[in-house]
């Protein structure tokens, strides 16, 4: 999950192990333009967190998936409020509850943002920049 002044995205990977090699792959993705009101990077934080806890919801209900499921932001802003039990500021503790009431809290790590996939959504880039990047495959 990933955010900037004018979007916010999410990227849901499926990791296979087969005969001891690992494999990553995009399943679903979602990015969303930011509201026009202006929206501290914090809380669009926030927006990427909850899509991405409502991609892996209904990826994990519509596939069957009962495996473990990890969820990865750059923001320790966000990740403090996903994990900790203190009192947020409405607006936040409102999203924190949706994350909450969809996925484990203990399930969100941090990931430094030079390595976030959903960073790239976000970045504008151009489409031969996204046919060329870790998008499709995800960490390594």
């Amino acid at each position: 999950m990933d955010a900037s002044k004018s979007t916010y995205a999410a990227s849901i990977f499926i990791r296979n192990s087969f005969k001891g090699i690992v494999s990553w792959q995009l399943l679903q993705a979602r990015v969303k333009v930011a509201p026009i009101k202006l929206i501290t990077t914090p809380r669009l934080e926030i927006f990427a967190c909850t899509i991405g806890a409502r991609l892996a919801y209904n990826v994990k209900e519509d596939l069957n998936l009962n495996e473990p499921t990890f969820f990865y932001t750059d923001s320790m802003n966000a990740l403090y409020w996903i994990k900790k039990e203190d009192n947020c500021a409405t607006f936040i503790a409102n999203r924190v509850n949706e994350i909450r009431k969809l996925m484990d809290p203990e399930d969100w790590r941090h990931i430094q943002g030079k390595f976030n996939p959903a960073d790239l959504p976000k970045s504008q880039c151009n489409p031969k920049a996204l046919l060329k990047s870790h998008w499709w495959e995800g960490p390594d």
